[in-house]
Order: C-alpha cells, then sequence, then structure tokens
C-alpha cells in the first residue's frame, strides 16, 4: 500500500499527543474507494470495499483499524488485488482534523519478529462531507522548501531517495501544524485518496 511507502512525508514517532485525539461520528462501514493516491478509478474497477471499524475503549487510545485493498493490472494479464490493514488515529489541531496512518502488523510473524519492524507514521488531512471522505497527505516538496528555507526548523529531517524521514515528538507536531496547519500547499491536491460510503 502506498501509504506504507517511502514516497511521502513520515514520522518515526507518532503525530498526537493522545489528549487530542478523536473520533468522527459515521466513519465506521464500508467505503468504495474513488481516487487511490489522486488516480479515478473507473465504477466498473474491482476494487473491494474499505471496511472501517473503530477500535481502544479510553479515548486516548481509540484508533480505526482500515481492511484496505488496491487493484492494479500489469498488460492484459487478470487484475491483482492486494489487500492490508492500516491503523488509523485521528486527532484535531484547532479546528481541523487529521490522521496518523501507520501501516499494521504482518499476519504470522512472531512476537519478535514484530518487535524488529520498524513502523513509520505518515500525516494526512481529513475531510469528510456527508457520505465522501478525502484524506490529503502532507507534501514532500513543500516540507523540503520549507526546510530548505527556513521556513520552519525540525532538529531531524533525514531525505533519501524520494522519501522524508522524521524523527520529531508528538508536541512539536502539534506546534508546527498550529503555525502551519492552514497553509493551503502543506498537504497535497494530488496525492490524496476519496471514499464514498457504501453503509454504516
Amino acid at each position: 500500500m502506498c501509504l506504507g511507502s517511502g514516497c511521502l512525508v513520515q514520522s518515526l514517532q507518532p503525530f498526537s499527543t493522545g489528549s487530542n485525539r478523536l473520533t468522527l461520528p459515521g466513519l465506521e462501514g464500508d467505503w468504495k474507494l474513488l481516487r487511490d493516491f489522486g488516480r479515478k478509478l473507473e465504477p466498473s474497477d474491482p476494487t473491494p470495499p474499505w471496511e472501517i471499524s473503530r477500535q481502544g475503549d479510553k479515548p486516548e487510545h481509540r484508533w480505526y483499524k482500515v481492511q484496505c485493498a488496491q487493484t492494479s493490472q500489469a498488460g492484459k494479464g487478470p487484475a491483482k488485488t492486494r489487500k492490508g490493514a492500516l491503523k488509523v488515529t485521528l486527532f484535531n489541531v484547532g479546528d481541523r482534523t487529521y490522521c496518523d496512518v501507520s501501516t499494521g502488523l504482518p499476519s504470522g510473524q512472531t512476537r519478535y519478529q514484530n518487535a524488529c519492524l520498524e513502523r513509520v507514521h505518515t500525516l494526512g488531512l481529513v475531510e469528510m462531507t456527508n457520505d465522501v471522505l478525502d484524506v490529503r497527505l502532507a507534501d514532500r516538496a513543500w516540507f523540503t522548501r520549507g526546510a530548505t528555507n527556513g521556513v520552519f526548523k525540525m532538529s531531524h529531517i533525514h531525505r533519501f531517495r524520494k522519501s522524508m524521514l522524521i524523527t520529531e515528538q508528538a508536541p512539536n507536531w502539534k506546534e508546527f501544524l498550529e503555525e502551519h496547519g492552514n497553509d493551503p500547499s502543506l498537504f497535497s491536491t494530488n496525492r490524496y485518496f476519496r471514499l464514498q460510503r457504501l453503509s454504516r
């Protein structure tokens, strides 16, 4: 899944502090993927629905499990569908809702293997209107320009190939989003996911 790949702004630390986590009414249920990383899917696309369910009892521990799927076709062969699980934590800073997305742990691994896997977090902006859900991902080019031009300072930024890996702590991210969260260029208008509700 592209949310787990190295083409985005990612962090080794969570983006939310726990105290600012939230849940969105009506988010649970089945959703049809309309845009996959910005690419518009045809109505006949065979991608299975995404399933969203809420996890955790206490407010500071609540998160959503997202069973997602992507279908791709190479040449004239049959379409192949890949499925995976994402852990999504919603949180707010000011009047905006963000998501902290990390990949689910693979099945069939031992506890020791799971402990050795480094889970990265991806930042997104969440916008839900009626039965349409948009998740816009943080724009790596914006972060690169901002860090280079001194628009903001982060003590630990690592760039390799097309990825940017940051190791700031959650309270620093809160301050960052308070200052820059309303910048219209911070979140990509090309790299985003759009889903439409099928059922609750």
